[in-house]
């Protein structure tokens, strides 16, 4: 047996007594209590303390026994999440020798020297070799030394990528070292598309929508979209969120600020003059709508095909209208539309117009067609399709009527979508999911709420038929989804089965990209992927791609991409950089001082009843008041995580 001090991003910390042949994966589900949710798979384990051995995550299945024992410092293991910054964790080591075991040796300082470098940008490769060259040293040093030379070397060797970022991009993308943050704040560095959160929420305190608007579109021209849709994957980097465990609603601060804006006569965007070269895009979905906006504004002339009727890809046929209403796109387009962007709808590239024929039209192609193909399993039947199909009829108003019961399978958001949808035709769906739920807790829960019968753990294993009509699902327990390398590898218990009756199957389990309109000097990999250069451009001069025809993602991810994507074909036009607008001065108040006493907002919400029988959209817009009072929850990061503070500088009080 053997005593273990358990910490880190576990749901219950403390001491424990185990045998030594369990399995760090036995010790975090059975006596951790699991990661938490913020944290939802360990990436590292360290066994014995700061100086302890370092074990990467995938390693969960090994024994405790295998790494406890002689020479090491204490028996604690600690757990550390998706946050773990390897540049951040060693700066920390390097401190902790100096100012803890008061080990302040030129080894030491030499190490911290070109750590602290690396976390704050300063250095390039030579940094990194100069850290590995340090690391190798064996000659005159302590234990501690040796042991943090040793935790290094693995840390280097583990998560190489991780440390080329920091010195290359200059980029830390776990918002962990401040001075690699885009904008100075987690919440900007962690946006896809780098929003300026701070600034614009402080705008918004002095009603300068105008202003804090044009400053959301620098970075994200469908800002009040994503207001409405986003998942906000910038708070779950709020660092008021780390520290009360309410983050600011960042999302809906948006959505209050665009709604203001978008409501007036007057807003205006701005735009260099005409450059008399011009850019085709092919998709008109987050990405095309994003790299046209930065391109006509910096002075190109730009066309958008689309194969819709409908600007705004799957934003115009794919979310259903309680979510977003399509009135809401159009208005958000209009801006972009004012600059000079031309559309031509209803236009398939490769059936009625050649992309052939637009590279010898256009000094430039950008594609950006997403991924139109839902994924279907099962035999071949009109009783099982795809969510696309699914949503795209009923958003456009093609089907008003569905069977009773549907079984819905898949985890994420757009399950959610689908089986919302169906009750407001009054069905009563199923969701069927391997393992959790993807889709946001709010949207899993609004599901609940409105009736929405999920099952978690389960998964179909047959499909039965009756005279050609199918009949129900044999489900079959899932134990496992993703191996301890986050791969999929799905484990069933066999004799564990329940039957399903279901008059229709709604598949939501990814979407493929449909490159049939290709020419023949563009290629892809062996995964029907297209391949791309760092600049986004594809085996074919002048052609670029970007969103989610690259890979799936968010509306934000395919948003930056877009404004990347407009980057690389501005440079490859002679362009001297994009023009994103003036500068915008943002004002310096004061923090409100009982910032920790004040409440998250709620927007006020349709009651069930309400919205069960109908499409319309079921959140509203924060008032003014709510807003002005969750804007004094945003703690400024921008302006306070720059800078060391040493508070002997202060007079005392």
């Amino acid at each position: 047996m053997v005593e273990l001090e358990l910490l880190g991003a576990i749901n219950r910390p403390g001491r424990v007594r185990v045998d030594e042949s369990i399995t760090f994966k036995e010790l975090l589900q059975e006596h951790g209590g699991g990661m938490m949710r913020l944290y939802p798979r360990p990436i590292v384990m360290q066994v014995g303390g700061p100086l302890g051995t370092i074990v990467k995550g995938e390693r969960l299945n090994e024994q405790v026994r295998e790494h406890v024992g002689e020479g090491t410092a204490a028996y604690i293991v600690s757990f550390f999440g998706e946050r773990f910054c390897p540049v951040d964790f060693i700066r920390f080591l390097t401190r902790f020798l100096v100012r803890e075991l008061r080990l302040d040796t030129d080894h030491v300082r030499s190490l911290n020297r070109t750590i602290e470098d690396i976390a704050n940008g300063r250095t390039n490769m030579e940094g990194l070799e100069r850290l590995r060259e340090l690391a190798a040293v064996e000659e005159n040093l302590t234990l501690a030394e040796h042991r943090l030379n040793v935790i290094i070397d693995d840390l280097m060797n583990q998560f190489s990528d991780d440390f080329v970022q920091h010195a290359i991009a200059k980029h830390c993308h776990f918002s962990v070292c401040r001075g690699l943050f885009s904008g100075n704040a987690p919440c900007t560095n962690t946006c896809p598309s780098n929003m300026n959160v701070p600034g614009y929420i402080e705008l918004l305190k002095t009603d300068r929508f105008g202003d804090a608007y044009t400053l959301m579109k620098q970075d994200n021209p469908l800002s009040f979209i994503c207001g409405k849709v986003c998942p906000a994957p910038c708070e779950s980097r709020c660092r008021q969120g780390d520290i009360s465990g309410v983050s600011v609603a960042i999302r809906q601060l948006k959505r209050y600020i665009a709604e203001a804006a978008i409501h007036t006569t007057e807003y205006r965007d701005d735009r260099l003059p005409d450059k008399k070269k011009r850019v085709a895009i092919v998709g008109g979905g987050p990405a095309g709508i994003s790299a046209a906006f930065y391109l006509a504004k910096t002075g190109y002339q730009v066309k958008i095909y689309e194969a819709n009727g409908r600007i705004g890809g799957m934003l115009a046929v794919g979310i259903p209208e309680h979510r977003l209403p399509y009135e809401n796109v159009r208005q958000e387009f209009s801006f972009v539309e004012q600059m000079g962007v031309e559309t031509a709808l209803n236009t398939r590239i490769g059936e009625q117009v050649p992309l052939a024929a637009l590279r010898g039209e256009f000094d430039a192609v950008l594609l950006a067609t997403g991924r139109t193909i839902g994924r279907t399993m099962g035999p071949n039947c009109s009783q099982i399709e795809s969510a696309l199909k699914f949503l795209r009829e009923i958003k456009l108003g093609q089907r008003t009527s569905v069977p009773n019961r549907i079984a819905v399978i898949g985890g994420g958001s757009v399950a959610i979508d689908v089986a919302m949808s169906s009750i407001r035709l009054g069905a009563e769906p199923t969701v069927i999911v391997r393992g959790l739920m993807r889709a946001p807790q709010e949207e899993i829960d609004e599901a609940v709420e409105e009736g929405v019968n999920i099952l978690s753990g389960w998964a179909t294993k047959d499909f039965v038929f009756n005279n050609g009509h199918l009949e129900k699902l044999i489900l079959h327990r899932s134990m496992r989804v993703l191996d301890d390398n986050a791969r999929y590898a799905p484990v069933y218990k066999e004799d564990e089965v329940r039957e399903l009756e279901t008059d229709l199957v709604v598949t939501a389990i990814g979407q493929e990209a449909d490159l049939a309109y290709l020419d023949d000097d563009i290629e892809v990999d062996e995964r029907n992927n297209i391949i791309l250069n760092s600049a986004l451009q594809t085996t074919a001069e002048g052609v670029f791609a970007a969103g989610e025809i690259k890979a799936p993602g968010l509306i934000i991810s395919a948003v930056g991409e877009g404004k990347r994507a407009a980057v690389s074909i501005d440079y490859y036009l002679g362009g001297s950089g994009l023009y994103f607008g003036g500068e915008i001065e943002v004002p310096e108040t004061l923090i409100n001082h009982e910032i920790w006493e004040i409440p998250r907002q709620r927007p006020s919400r349709l009651a069930v009843g309400e919205r069960r029988s109908n499409f319309a959209e079921v959140e509203s817009t924060l008032t003014r008041e709510q807003a002005l009072c969750e804007a004094d929850r945003c703690m400024r990061c921008d302006r306070n995580s720059i800078q060391e503070l040493f508070l002997r500088h202060f007079p005392s009080a």
